[in-house]
């Protein structure tokens, strides 16, 4: 099975993880656009981390969420979409459990620092996919991206590497 369905409008052929570009691929698969679409809007929503031009086409050379509105600018696309952080044990009693205690900043306040609109507790992709067997998700790692479609995990053309054991960082649900 191809777990991969990105594709290049102006070649009509599957797009490929080229130079980092596994965000530019899973929201594309996500989202039904194509990958230069794709591209161009992460290139415009400033979370691009490098641009690089192979055969005509631009790829994204790898995704900084740290400038921009980062994670926020999902919303552009999809208005409702829930973007959530999730966060080691220590993280979640800090940021969740003990927030507004102690002059500390409130749930509200952590939200915004973090750009997301919930916090949950620290999960394998493989638990992640068990528990959301419907929806269109956006799944990042702390070095990867992909794409959950009703149970089914796109990997960007490497059918083999399933990533599932790697840790959720955030989650987009669209």
């Amino acid at each position: 099975m191809n777990r991969n369905i990105s594709i290049i409008q102006s070649t009509g052929e599957p797009a490929k993880n080229l130079h980092g570009s596994c965000a530019v691929l899973a929201l594309s698969n996500i989202i039904g656009m194509s990958y230069e679409q794709a591209t161009a809007w992460t290139v415009k929503n400033r979370l691009a981390y490098k641009v690089v031009k192979q055969d005509g086409i631009e790829h994204v050379a790898g995704t900084s969420f740290y400038q921009g509105e980062g994670y926020r600018s999902y919303k552009k696309l999809r208005p409702n979409c829930e973007i959530t952080r999730y966060l080691k044990p220590f993280g979640y009693d800090y940021y969740v459990s003990k927030a507004g205690q102690d002059g500390r900043p409130t749930i509200e306040e952590n939200l915004k620092g973090a750009q997301a609109d919930k916090f949950a507790k620290n999960i394998k992709i493989s638990t992640f996919i068990k528990n959301n067997p419907r929806g269109r998700f956006l799944i990042l790692t702390r070095d990867h991206a992909l794409a959950l479609i009703n149970g089914v995990l796109y990997n960007n053309n490497n059918e083999n590497g399933l990533y599932t054991n790697q840790i959720v960082k955030y989650t987009v649900k669209f």
